[in-house]
């Protein structure tokens, strides 16, 4: 039996509604406990962004293979009677099934919390039996040599992988082997960071590392960037992987030079796996910033990790060097690192070690920021014990104004609060 709610197709506004980017999972108590299948789904208008959520729930309790379906009148205790009843051909019920699970799942060690998030994300029609569950399960123990940690997390991130035929799973993982020409420990890497790869067919796994070939990845480097970015292999290439691809080509200007595209995937692959909203933000930044094409350009070229950075960390390190340090745009462009390096753990007490030392001292970045403790330390003449004890001083003080910072925030919020309560209680007298 199915039931389900009709969709609307404007808001209550009067605009247009259309689906939400936004995943809802399904609540546990409906996907497992009773197993019936509840779909989530946002609907948002184009207008006013606000959200309608819909419930769709597929009843799956007479809906086994070879069951009959219930007829015209018959309410569904009738339908259950009936299916128990001599001559029927009714399955064992799914939920006999869900408490195998459970059991197998308590035998690894699960415990209870892990195993109702294992549950959660189950899809109970894809449910067979458990011995092929066992079988695949023990496969992929033995072939990558997964530890209990490793199953936990592989379960956890998407359980319905057991329920892949074992041969399917085998020839998959002999596939991704030799395509990919890794070894053994970083092919179980990608498998418990990313499972749903074990489900793609052979030609879509080909397709993704033909594409990154194109791009501009080197042949032998493509192994490293799935392992960084597993993934990679499960995003659709027309409508995920492309755009993304041409922007970037726009936007750094490199349609003619391939290689240098290929050098920015191989440094940073997690690019490919963010929205094309958060690029076009970090692109946003430095224009909005004062950096010119060719500028970005180069910082992106040197420190492709900045397209996968927080705007806001990089503009209070690019407002510090500015206005602190007293860098100019083509200093932090000569030296990019400087807005991945940590504003209050490196950049921040160094600087102010310096001043402290030798007043305001004109230093390029690149001495002062990329060196470890020691060695900046020992290049720039001073000790390392003091220089730490000061940093650890100086970072005691920052936690301490921040934490009087908050205090003062409640303070301010309770008082309102104080402050809204007593007047309602006026109110309330009157």
């Amino acid at each position: 039996s199915m039931t389900r709610l009709a969709a609307p197709q404007r808001c209550p506004c009067g605009h247009t509604l259309r689906p939400s980017q936004e995943s809802v999972p399904p609540p546990l108590p409906l996907r497992a406990a009773t197993f019936a299948r509840v779909h989530l789904r946002r609907l948002q208008c184009v207008r006013t962004r606000s959200s309608i959520r819909l419930c769709f729930v597929y009843s799956v309790e007479n809906s086994g293979r070879g069951q009959r379906k219930g007829r015209a009148g018959e309410s569904s205790k009738q339908v259950q009677e009936r299916a128990k009843s001599p001559g029927s051909k009714a399955q064992p019920s799914t939920l006999s099934g869900l408490k195998e699970l459970d059991d197998f799942l308590e035998g690894q060690r699960f415990s209870r919390k892990q195993k109702e998030r294992v549950l959660k994300r189950l899809e109970p029609e894809r449910f067979k039996d458990i011995d092929s569950i066992k079988d695949t399960y023990e496969m992929l123990k033995k072939s990558l040599t997964l530890s209990q940690d490793d199953i936990n997390s592989l379960l956890l991130r998407n359980v319905n992988v057991l329920f892949l035929p074992r041969d399917r799973v085998e020839r998959t993982l002999n596939l991704m082997a030799k395509a990919l020409d890794v070894r053994k420990d970083v092919l179980k890497k990608i498998v418990v960071r990313q499972p749903s790869c074990l489900n793609l067919l052979p030609e879509s796994i080909s397709a993704k590392l033909e594409f990154l070939s194109a791009s501009g990845v080197p042949p032998e480097k493509i192994g490293s960037v799935i392992a960084v970015a597993p993934a990679l292999l499960t995003l659709s290439i027309t409508e995920n992987l492309t755009p993304k691809v041409d922007y970037l080509k726009d936007a750094l200007n490199l349609e003619a030079n391939s290689e240098q595209l290929g050098r920015v995937l191989g440094k940073q692959p997690t690019v490919l796996c963010c929205s094309m909203d958060s690029l076009m933000s970090r692109v946003d930044f430095f224009l909005g910033n004062g950096f010119n094409n060719e500028e970005m350009r180069t910082i992106v070229l040197r420190c492709p990790s900045v397209l996968n950075s927080s705007i806001s960390r990089m503009q209070q390190k690019l407002d510090y060097g500015r206005n602190v340090i007293g860098c100019s745009l083509k200093d932090i462009v000569s030296h990019p690192p400087f807005l991945m390096y940590s504003l209050y753990e490196r950049i921040h007490p160094r600087y102010t070690y310096v001043d402290t030392m030798k007043g305001k001292p004109k230093v390029s970045l690149s001495s002062m920021l990329a060196p470890s403790d020691s060695s900046w330390c020992q290049r720039q003449g001073f000790s390392l014990v003091e220089y730490q004890d000061f940093r650890e001083d100086l970072l005691n003080q920052q936690r301490l104004q921040l934490m009087s910072q908050v205090a003062v925030g409640m303070n301010s919020v309770g008082q309102r609060m104080s402050k809204l309560l007593n007047q309602m209680k006026a109110d309330r007298d009157d």
